[in-house]
């Protein structure tokens, strides 16, 4: 299957055990920072809200949370829409920081709860029932475990919704050739985002600006995860043997707040009896 995907199978730094968790840390709040400035929660919002009115969600199982990233704010903002039945979220990650869950956790509020123990994607089995959401980490997942993954939505009746802010659109020896500028400015655009960090660190602050070691694993990472998103036909081709009447898988573009196309999205829902 892999042999055949535009998707190139890159290493992130981000993706080893032995990659210190407090740099995983920072290089997940530029992404949020990044996130918020780009509009991400407004276009999650509408796609939650769309998936809420047609199926009985309750609670949002957010895998690859990371430092908490944008669901946060987007429940939040869901639950304060919502003066009846309000939504759940659990945060959930493969390394799951300590620092990061207790801050999260401690925070009581009674809607939000990051788990502590690690969860693998390829392990929703294990999760509670509720919407799953995977923003900006499926990238991650190779062919093999993110078919699996998509197959064991399925099989379980689940609803996913799953979003990438970047898209698939380079042919790979344009990536290579590019590569040095795109580091590059993905180097400075950590050293712009830094100050916006919440809650911005000492730590942060002197290996982004004083030792660089920060800005140089997000500027590998962000361009690495560009070459390894699915593009539209890899998706198609990860979906190959789950038509099922039963069962609906939809592909489609974010849409941003002035109505651009930013990322992508793969949706998949089971139908009511009356729908198919």
């Amino acid at each position: 299957m892999s042999k055949m995907m535009n998707r190139k199978q890159l290493f992130e730094f981000e993706d080893f055990h032995w990659f210190p968790n407090w740099i995983r840390v920072s290089t997940t709040n530029l992404l949020a920072v990044l996130q918020r400035f780009l509009g991400i929660k407004e276009i999650l919002l509408d796609l939650i809200i769309d998936l809420k009115n047609m199926n009985n969600i309750d609670q949002i199982i957010d895998i690859g949370s990371g430092s908490g990233g944008v669901m946060i704010s987007v429940v939040d903002e869901l639950n304060s829409r919502t003066k009846t039945k309000k939504v759940k979220l659990l945060l959930t990650d493969l390394y799951p920081n300590e620092k990061v869950v207790n801050e999260i956790n401690n925070q009581n509020n009674p809607y939000i709860e990051y788990n502590r123990e690690k969860l693998d994607a390829e392990n929703l089995y294990q999760t509670p029932k509720g919407l799953k959401t995977l923003i900006n980490c499926f990238h991650h997942i190779n062919p093999k475990k993110a078919a699996k993954l998509l197959k064991s939505c399925q099989e379980n009746n689940e609803i996913i919704l799953i979003y990438e802010m970047g898209t698939h659109f380079l042919p790979f020896i344009v990536w290579l050739l590019i590569l040095p500028l795109s580091l590059a400015v993905n180097f400075i655009s950590a050293l712009i985002l830094t100050p916006f960090c919440k809650p911005l660190t000492f730590g942060q602050l002197i290996f982004t600006y004083l030792i660089p070691i920060i800005p140089v694993c997000y500027a590998w990472d962000g361009q690495a995860s560009l070459a390894r998103i699915y593009s539209e036909r890899d998706i198609k081709s990860l979906l190959i043997g789950l038509e099922k009447a039963s069962y609906n898988w939809m592909i489609k573009p974010g849409i941003s707040k002035n109505g651009k196309k930013l990322g992508y999205c793969i949706i998949g829902y089971p139908l009511a009896s009356g729908d198919h």
